[in-house]
């Protein structure tokens, strides 16, 4: 998890501007819900190839929860 963070926050660094903050939450989500492999040895191809659906799901609501998080916290300006 700490790879996908980091990946994202490299995407996020090329520019400042709006396209790249959805680049990479789209590269987050892709890295999340890729996951599934991790389930293979566990449960199987058949089983781990009918989480990806749900980790796809979840993948995307926790982008969408994390992009309001982090554009609502460098929006506002900390005062010490």
């Amino acid at each position: 998890m700490a790879l996908a963070g980091w990946t994202m926050s490299f995407v996020n660094r090329f520019s400042r501007k709006f396209w790249s903050l959805m680049s990479a939450i789209i590269v987050g989500v892709g890295i999340n819900t890729m996951l599934f492999v991790i389930a293979v040895p566990v449960v199987g191809w058949i089983a781990a190839l009918a989480f990806a659906p749900f980790l796809l799901a979840g993948a995307s609501l926790n982008a969408v929860i994390a992009t309001l998080a982090y554009v609502g916290a460098r929006a506002r300006k900390i005062r010490r």
